[in-house]
C-alpha cells in the first residue's frame, strides 16, 4: 500500500468506483476492479521498472483516488516510452523486479555489459 494518496485533498473512491468510471480498456470490455487490485498489488512491468497504483486502508476497504488513477497511467504510458516524468519523481513508484536485478548480477559476472534503456 501507497500512502501517498491525500485523503483530505482528493477524490477518494474504492476500487469499484474508480474501475466504473473507466472507460473500457480491451474488446470494448469495463475494467474489472481485481485489474485495479492487480495494479496496486503487482503494478505494471515496464523497462524502467513496476509501476504500481497508489492506495491506502482507510476503514478496513482499500481505496484509490481519481488523481491516483491517472498518476499511474500517466507513469504506465511515460515509462513504456521510457522517459518518465523528471517533474515528480516519486510519482511512479518503479521498483526493479528481482529478477532483473538477479539477470543483471549473472550478466555482470559473465562480463557481459547491458545496453542502456
Amino acid at each position: 500500500m501507497s500512502a501517498a494518496i491525500h485523503l483530505l485533498t482528493e477524490s477518494v473512491q474504492s476500487l469499484a468506483q474508480a474501475a466504473r468510471e473507466m472507460k473500457p480498456l480491451r474488446a470494448g470490455r469495463p475494467v474489472h476492479p481485481s485489474a485495479l487490485w492487480r495494479w496496486s498489488r503487482h503494478g505494471v512491468n515496464t523497462p524502467l521498472g513496476r509501476v504500481t497504483l497508489e492506495t491506502v486502508y482507510l476503514a478496513g476497504r482499500v481505496v484509490t483516488s481519481r488523481e491516483a488513477v491517472l498518476r499511474f497511467l500517466r507513469g504506465v504510458a511515460e515509462a513504456k516510452a521510457g522517459r518518465p516524468d523528471a517533474q515528480s519523481p516519486g510519482v511512479l513508484a518503479l521498483r526493479p523486479s528481482p529478477t532483473h536485478a538477479a539477470a543483471k548480477a549473472r550478466l555482470d559476472r559473465a562480463g557481459i555489459r547491458a545496453r542502456a534503456p
